[in-house]
């Protein structure tokens, strides 16, 4: 038994007549004729009282064209979704990001992608970088908002760069380097506080590099596995720390934040996902992605 089987069934079932079917479908007569006939054989039994004017169904005939309806209406709402599939309209999106790398472009995309795709369900995952890589390779994840790829997994991605952010020196209020950009030389005294957590030790190798390229070997007092850690010794006075400026977002009011001079952008955002990923929905959301940044002249 064939779709084609239940669509000529149906026809001559709404039409009461083979000749009506035959115009409706487009199919000669003879050949809905032997359709419906090969139909009632493997049924084994009559689908139709044939000496009545117009057709009527025998009483098997009724209940299997209720049955029949059912599943060409399945038939239709499978091939609609598989349309709607191919051209990214429904689906699960599954979407890692970490907080202080999201900016108004972020909820800006999620936001009209939503509204634009309602069939779409959006799964958003807070994750650190490593992380991500992680959730990536394993398929938890189909897009990544993190830091800038590192080996060996930028062989293994795409790598898509959103935009970079200034470096920033954070210190208390009240310190005798607020309320102006701080050069990397007046560094050279100050007691520091590094980030140095698991899957993060890169951005204490970024740090250090600027100092030691300032000629300072600093003091290292203190480390914290987070940014939230580090933003806490810092404000407890331990010591001073440089940190992207997206840090602005998690930064406490006993807190100064100020540009590092010279000015240092080599840190920021990157748009990465699979190679191997070639969905419709994914390619719609990076589209999206790609034109909320562009208009979002926010400084991160």
């Amino acid at each position: 038994m064939e779709l084609r089987h239940l669509r000529y069934f149906v026809a001559v079932a709404d039409r009461g007549s083979f000749v009506e079917a035959s115009k409706r479908l487009y199919v000669s007569q003879s050949a809905i004729s032997e359709q419906i006939a090969d139909l009632e054989n493997e049924l084994g039994g009559p689908l139709f009282v044939r000496r009545s004017r117009p057709l009527a169904l025998t009483e098997q005939g009724k209940i299997f064209l209720t049955e029949a309806r059912k599943v060409l209406n399945a038939g239709a709402q499978a091939t609609k979704a598989f349309k709607r599939s191919l051209a990214g309209e429904v689906g699960t999106l599954s979407i890692g990001f970490f907080a202080w790398g999201i900016g108004s472009y972020f909820t800006e995309s999620i936001r009209e992608f939503k509204l634009a795709n309602p069939g779409v369900n959006l799964e958003l995952h807070e994750m650190l970088s490593h992380e991500q890589m992680e959730a990536l390779g394993n398929g938890t994840l189909d897009v990544a908002f993190s830091r800038p790829l590192r080996a060996p997994f930028d062989h293994i991605y795409h790598s898509e760069p959103l935009y970079t952010e200034r470096m920033m020196v954070m210190m208390p209020k009240g310190h005798r380097l607020a309320g102006a950009p701080v050069a990397v030389e007046e560094l050279a005294s100050e007691p520091i506080v590094l980030r140095d957590g698991n899957g993060a030790s890169y951005r204490s190798e970024d740090i250090l590099k600027i100092l030691a390229e300032a000629g300072i070997d600093p003091d290292v007092v203190s480390r914290a596995k987070t940014w939230p850690g580090v933003v806490s010794l810092v404000e407890a006075g331990i010591g001073v720390a440089l940190a992207p400026s997206g840090i602005r977002r998690i930064v406490t009011a006993g807190l100064a934040l100020e540009p590092l001079l010279p000015e240092h952008t080599d840190v920021g955002i990157a748009m990465t996902w699979s190679a191997q990923n070639k969905s419709p929905l994914l390619a719609s959301f990076l589209s999206m992605v790609r034109k909320s940044c562009a208009k979002d002249t926010e400084s991160l």
